[in-house]
């Protein structure tokens, strides 16, 4: 399980810089906004869990 649900975070992961990159290339502000409010959701889920993995 751990392994598929790995793949899937590297396929996020490199569609996230796809999308960012075309973004970039075609200047448009509203995407942008949207990939940048995408990461900053992830990394704060992210950093909201370290507490559960530090009681384990």
């Amino acid at each position: 399980m751990l392994n598929i649900l790995s793949f899937g975070s590297i396929n996020k992961a490199i569609a996230i810089i796809f999308f960012m990159i075309h973004t970039y290339s075609n200047n448009d502000k509203n995407l942008k906004i949207a990939g940048f409010i995408y990461i900053i959701g992830r990394a704060l889920m992210v950093l909201s869990m370290i507490p559960f993995y530090l009681r384990i």
